[in-house]
């Protein structure tokens, strides 16, 4: 083998190798959703109050929260929040309910506990079609009165992502997607009339509903 086509190998394979990660991990606290769904997952305004109680996470496998595709060779790599499943979940709620009107702090009328059933991130990446990033997110609630401990609504919300911020790599878009995917949940509480009825939540029919 000549030496110039052993340094041509030699760079290719510490490229290719450099771009693979072995594991992935999101930073919760700097994500945002994906800017190609912007202003698509709904903005529901409402008045009223509901406090954010415990979130359990039910899923068999806790850590690892999915797959992406890394490096030239799309790479199976695992995909690891830095905080646990339940508290990201239960702070999503907090953040996506307050920033429509709700009052989730403190003692309220009615409490909602929450238990995830399945959360997945993964990335679609074969080499040939465009890129994105995945989520689905399914989360059963119940409702409860805080003074009688009385169940007031049971309900279940799924949501699912696909999309991505670049045409060329959307491994960064992963931890945008899990955003994403939170707004829309939020959109679908917010949207069951039932619920809304139940625990007297008034929503501004002028607002924009979500549909994923």
């Amino acid at each position: 083998m000549s030496k110039k086509l052993f340094l041509v190998l030699s760079t290719f394979f510490i490229f290719t190798s450099g771009c693979a990660l072995k594991e992935l991990h999101v930073d919760t606290n700097k994500t945002q959703p994906l800017r190609s769904l912007s202003g698509k997952t709904g903005f529901t305004k409402v008045t009223g109050a509901l406090t954010i109680g415990e979130i359990r996470d039910h899923r068999p496998e806790q850590k690892v929260i999915g797959q992406a595709k890394t490096g030239m060779f799309n790479t199976v790599t695992p995909i690891y929040l830095d905080i646990p499943a339940k508290d990201y979940v239960g702070e999503k709620l907090k953040r996506g309910l307050t920033a429509r009107g709700l009052k989730v702090d403190g003692k309220n009328k009615y409490v909602l506990n929450g238990f995830i059933k399945k959360l997945t991130l993964g990335e679609f990446a074969d080499g040939w079609s465009p890129e994105y990033a995945e989520c689905y997110l399914s989360l059963d609630f119940n409702i409860y009165s805080s003074s009688t401990n009385q169940l007031t609504y049971s309900g279940t919300v799924e949501a699912s992502v696909n999309g991505t911020n670049s045409a060329i790599d959307s491994t960064d878009s992963i931890g945008p997607a899990l955003d994403t995917c939170m707004e829309y949940a939020v959109e679908k509480i917010l949207n069951q009339d039932t619920l809304i009825n139940a625990i007297g939540i008034k929503r501004d029919a002028s607002s924009i509903v979500g549909t994923q």
